[in-house]
């Protein structure tokens, strides 16, 4: 049984922007995560679920998995570049905020900023984040808490009480 061509066009249109959003957060390379997300979409339509939503949270693993050994490689290889942030909406932040924003999420530990992605800008639910990283729910919570306050405490180090 293979896909329809029809809803893998709507799992794509619908998925793919907030995939490559997720990937650009954990890698910190827009173009990496855009190629990433082609990737797990080609494997889904090659080996993955035949239907939705299971194909959803498998899209996320598949996609985290990808980028977990991109991030391997990058790290061996000590020279990872990074593309300037794009936003797919009008930013309702001026680009200085967004640079902090990202600078401190990438200074969390790939674990925290993971979950942290995956819960504020995929809003998935602590059970398919667990399912997308492989960890119970309570780990994944006890990991959100953790990246929150890791990542307020950044914050409050390098810019004080700013916005």
């Amino acid at each position: 049984m293979s896909w329809d061509p029809q809803a893998f066009e709507q799992c794509f249109w619908e998925r793919y922007p907030e995939l490559v959003q997720f990937l650009h957060g954990l890698t910190g390379d827009r173009a990496a995560g855009e190629d990433m997300a082609q990737e797990a979409f080609a494997r889904l339509w090659a080996r993955g679920p035949r239907a939705r939503p299971g194909a959803d949270y498998w899209l996320f693993k598949v996609a985290r998995n990808v980028a977990l050994d991109w991030l391997k490689t990058e790290g061996r290889r000590n020279h990872r570049e990074r593309s300037e942030p794009t936003a797919a909406d009008p930013p309702r932040f001026t680009e200085d905020e967004i640079e902090r924003v990202r600078a401190v999420v990438q200074e969390l530990s790939p674990r925290d900023r993971e979950v942290l992605l995956l819960r504020e800008c995929s809003e998935l639910s602590y059970a398919e984040i667990a399912e997308v990283v492989g960890r119970s729910v309570d780990a994944v919570k006890q990991d959100l808490f953790r990246a929150r306050e890791r990542l307020r405490q950044s914050w409050t180090e390098r810019f004080g009480g700013e916005r």
